[in-house]
Parts: C-alpha cells; sequence; structure tokens
C-alpha cells in the first residue's frame, strides 16, 4: 500500500511532467486500495502531503480517484471522483497561486517537454559562467570537512582531520584558489580503517600534518593572503557548507577541544541543501543527489574532503548561475558587523512552511463540499493525524469557502483580509474562482471583481493589524469590567469596529467608548455582540 502511494508520486516529474505508468504498474496501482487499509494513517497522510504539494497533483489526484483509492474510508473524509466538485476545481488553480509556487512560476501549469533535460551540463569551474543576478557577497568560500570517525556508535571526541576550502568569485563564476591541509588528531591519533575506508585519508597523511591550532592558523592567514580578513572582520565573503554539520556542530567542538573561540568568519553560513530546497522547491537533498538534478557530474571520491568541497562549488555555482540567491541561511549567533540571514528565515522551515500551505490548501478544496461540516471534518483528519496547524488550515479554508466580502464595502474586505491573513485570503479568493467557474462566467465575474478589490486594497493604518489596539486589560480599568463573557465580546466588537473603520490609535478606540458616536455596548445582550471579524452567512 505504501509502495502505491509512492509509485503515484513519484508520478509527479516536475517541470518534466508527469510519468504516466505502464500497464503493469497502472493494473498494481487499481489493486490497491485495500492495501492502504495496513498502512499507518501518520504515513498515508505523510505520502499524500507531498502528492498535495506537487507540481501536476491535479493530474495525479484525478488518477488516484479514478483508480478508486478515496473509496477508503480511513483516507479522506467524503466521497471524493474524479467527477468532484472540488477535484474539477483543483485543475484551475492556477500554479503560480500557491505558496509553495509562487516565486516559480507566473500562473503557467503548462511544462516545455522538448528541452532535453537529461543532458548533462558542462562542468561550471571547467566552464565558469558569472552569477546571473547579483549575489549578497562577491567570494564563496566552500568547505567541507572530514573527522576521525568508527563504525561503532559512541566513537568520541570526533577530531578534525581535513581542512579544504574552495574560493569562488561569484561575479565570474570561476574558483580563485583553493586551500587544504590535513590535521593531526590528538584524542585518538590512529586513524580507525573504518575512517580510512571512508574518507581515503591514510594514517601517514595525518602523522605528518600540522595540528588544528596550527592548521587553523594557515587558513586564516591564506583568507588574509586574498584580503577577506582584517583581523576579525570579513570583507564580501561567507563560508559555504553542505548542510550544517561542518560550522555548527564540528567547527565548534574542534575549536572546544583545541581550547580555542570560534572565529567570526565561521560564525555565519551559507547551508547549500537550503539554496537547493528553495530554488528547486523541493525538499533537502544530499550531494550526489543535487549533483543529479543540477545535471552535473560528481567528480572524484565521495567522503575526500577537498572533493566534496570542489562538487559543492559545482552545485554552488550551477545554482548562482540559475538564479538562486546564496544569502546566509545559518549562524550560530549574531554578531555585530556582520550580515544577518538574507531573509530573516530558517529557509527549510519556510520551505516546509510553503510546503504546507499549499497541501492544505488544495484538501481545503478537494473536501469543499464539506464546508458545512467543519467540525467533521475536523475530527477526521485529526484520526488522519495532521497536524494541529494543518488542521487549522484546512479548517480555516473551509469556513470561508463560498462566504466572500462585498467587493463594494471596504470595511467588509478589510475584515475578510485581516481575518485570513494576506497571503490566506489570497490563496482563498484563488479557490474560490476555481469552484466558481463551473458554476458560470456571472458567478466567476463577482469573485474576480472581490479580488480585484482586494489588489487595490491598501494596507491597514495600525501597522500591527493583527493585534487590538485596545486590551482586556485597558477595558477593565477604563469600564470598570470583570472578566466575562461581557468583557470578552466588547474587546471582539472593538477590534471588528477597529478593523472595519481603519483606526490606528487609542484615542480613535476611545471615541467608540466615549465619543458623541459611541458604540451601544451598555445593556446590550453579549450574545448580539460581533463575535468574530468575519463568519459565515
Amino acid at each position: 500500500g505504501l509502495r502505491a502511494l509512492r509509485g503515484y508520486r513519484f508520478m509527479d516529474a516536475g517541470s518534466r511532467g508527469v510519468r504516466w505508468p505502464d500497464e503493469e504498474l497502472a493494473a498494481a496501482l487499481k489493486a490497491a486500495p485495500p492495501l492502504l487499509a495496513r498502512i499507518s494513517r501518520e504515513r498515508i497522510w505523510a505520502e499524500f502531503r507531498k502528492i498535495l504539494s506537487g507540481r501536476a497533483a491535479p493530474l495525479i489526484i484525478t488518477r488516484m480517484a479514478q483508480d478508486g483509492i478515496f473509496t477508503i474510508p480511513r483516507f479522506l473524509p467524503g466521497t471524493i471522483t474524479a467527477d468532484s466538485p472540488g477535484l474539477q476545481a483543483l485543475h484551475h488553480v492556477p500554479l503560480g497561486d500557491l505558496p509553495l509556487w509562487r516565486e516559480k512560476v507566473n500562473g503557467d501549469v503548462t511544462w516545455d517537454l522538448k528541452q532535453d533535460v537529461f543532458a548533462q551540463r558542462a562542468d561550471p569551474i571547467l566552464h565558469p559562467q558569472p552569477a546571473s543576478k547579483a549575489q549578497p557577497f562577491r567570494y564563496y568560500a566552500v568547505m567541507d570537512l572530514e573527522a576521525t570517525c568508527d563504525e561503532r556508535s559512541g566513537f568520541m571526541p570526533q577530531e578534525i582531520i581535513e581542512l579544504p576550502v574552495v574560493l569562488l568569485d561569484s561575479t565570474t563564476g570561476q574558483v580563485v584558489d583553493e586551500f587544504r591541509t590535513f590535521v593531526r588528531p590528538q584524542v585518538h591519533p590512529s586513524l580507525t580503517e573504518f575512517c580510512t575506508q571512508l574518507t581515503g585519508i591514510t594514517q601517514e597523511q595525518v602523522d605528518a600534518a600540522p595540528t588544528f591550532v596550527e592548521a587553523l592558523e594557515q587558513l586564516m592567514m591564506w583568507l588574509k593572503g586574498h584580503n577577506l580578513l582584517d583581523g576579525d572582520e570579513v570583507r564580501d565573503m561567507v563560508f559555504v557548507c553542505d548542510g550544517n554539520w561542518d560550522l555548527k556542530s564540528m567547527m565548534p567542538k574542534q575549536c572546544a577541544l583545541s581550547e580555542l573561540e570560534v572565529p567570526a568568519v565561521f560564525q555565519q553560513w551559507v547551508d547549500i541543501r537550503q539554496v537547493f530546497s528553495t530554488h528547486q522547491v523541493r525538499q533537502h537533498a544530499g550531494l550526489i543527489r543535487m549533483m543529479q538534478v543540477l545535471r552535473l557530474k560528481t567528480e572524484g571520491k565521495v567522503h575526500s574532503g577537498i572533493d566534496d568541497a570542489r562538487n559543492i562549488a559545482r552545485i554552488s555555482l550551477a545554482l548562482m548561475h540559475d538564479g538562486a540567491e546564496a544569502g546566509v541561511t545559518s549562524q550560530i549567533k549574531r554578531l555585530d558587523g556582520m550580515q544577518a540571514p538574507s531573509n530573516g528565515l530558517d529557509t527549510q522551515k519556510s520551505f516546509e512552511t510553503l510546503m504546507m500551505h499549499t497541501a492544505t490548501a488544495r484538501l481545503a478544496l478537494l473536501l469543499s463540499e464539506m464546508a458545512d461540516d467543519v467540525e467533521v471534518v475536523r475530527r477526521a483528519l485529526s484520526v488522519l493525524k495532521l497536524s494541529k496547524d494543518e488542521i487549522q488550515r484546512v479548517c480555516r479554508h473551509l469556513q470561508h469557502m463560498g462566504h466572500l466580502p462585498d467587493p463594494a464595502r471596504p470595511d467588509e474586505l478589510r475584515r475578510y483580509r485581516t481575518a485570513l491573513g494576506e497571503e490566506l485570503s489570497g490563496v482563498q479568493v484563488s479557490m474560490e474562482v476555481a469552484l466558481a467557474e463551473a458554476q458560470g462566467p456571472e458567478q466567476v465575474q463577482h469573485v474576480q471583481s472581490v479580488r480585484d478589490a482586494l489588489s487595490r486594497l491598501p494596507p491597514l493604518r495600525y501597522a500591527h493589524n493583527d493585534e487590538p489596539i485596545i486590551s482586556g486589560q485597558w477595558l477593565m480599568k477604563r469600564l470598570q469590567l470583570q472578566q466575562g463573557k461581557l468583557l470578552g465580546r466588547l474587546k471582539v466588537w472593538l477590534y471588528y469596529e477597529q478593523i472595519s473603520r481603519d483606526l490606528a490609535s487609542v484615542e480613535e478606540m476611545e471615541a467608540l467608548l466615549f465619543g458623541d458616536d459611541k458604540l451601544d455596548w451598555e445593556g446590550r445582550d453579549p450574545d448580539t455582540m460581533p463575535g468574530q471579524l468575519w463568519q459565515r452567512a
């Protein structure tokens, strides 16, 4: 059953379109639905989540419906067939309207299959080309550490035994220089047979090598020789690694072992996996997989520090030439005078968030016929082991499905946008357009008018528009109210009016309570006050 779900997932070939199964595999997939009963719900959702976030999701999910996958009670609530309105609407949502794909396409869901995507790319080191757009740094120092190790668990402490760096110039795409030294370990001076086989580093090489303190000094002098270091000041250069292990784990441990402070130049870096996953819109991949996706030939020995550094350099150059931005992704701590991460976010977290937002939006659309049974959906998704955030996203989409603001009323538009959030309201309206297309041009025109009105709506005057200006404590003090339903509903009502009227100061809010046109809240039944910013009619 799990292999069947993966079979559907692997049909999605991204920008290359869809890999449709041959007759034998197609027959096996049609026989697969009963096998899903043997899979845990967590595994079902883990696979389906990836399918939902894929580029070809509408086509793949239609195939799943045709094969009867959704007839299994443990899969999804409701009945989803190839003719279900939600599934039909899924085909009409522009790819560029979905969070995961917004940066990658301009709403175009067609794919160019004529390009020879399997042709190997020319070696970026031998055939240098500059980055296609300006990068945050001119120089990128690619590092891949090798350390003592053994196949048995608990081998501690690990020590650096190879310190290689490949220096790149992003403006030319050229390798400026290379640095490499082996390092003599102190705690475990004799390499294990496993370590030598894995890294190719011999006992003779480390015996003749400098200690870590000496090797580090050599590296610092090399960087200064290229005018990239002036004391602790780093000049237009950043380190690049494959993952975070080298500089977040191994370097700090080695420095502690050698009784050294971690040099400032090592305290922020570019994780090329995160740059790759953001640019390629896919989950993290290891070095070999990144090389395959970028159509690069892997050179040298895997786990040779210098060979791995050169291959990471090839990946970095290819990504920058393809338009990726290699900004800082990771750091040990914030340092004065050093550049903060380019987007202020952990890139992997950002990717996972975008993936979740895309999957939950599409799932909500599939379940759109259950918009009036949100609690049933909530329970079903909880059984399917969706996370709380995922369930909340799906249910928020469903709760607002079919209930759009009047495009001629700015107060409704403001409350709708604030209740859903900027990003979620855009996705919601896109789904509403897709659903409306099955109801005729008149309904589509109405939804499009809402979208246009939202796009023209200026930002709210109050900078923190997701927060009420007036707090419950303020109300208790000024109005002598006690905690209870009246206080809670009055606070919501004031926020409702804050957004509706686009108020931005305490003075404007006070006028709602004490001015000539004050709200008629005294003596009013709390249940008749607005209970939330936006709700179904």
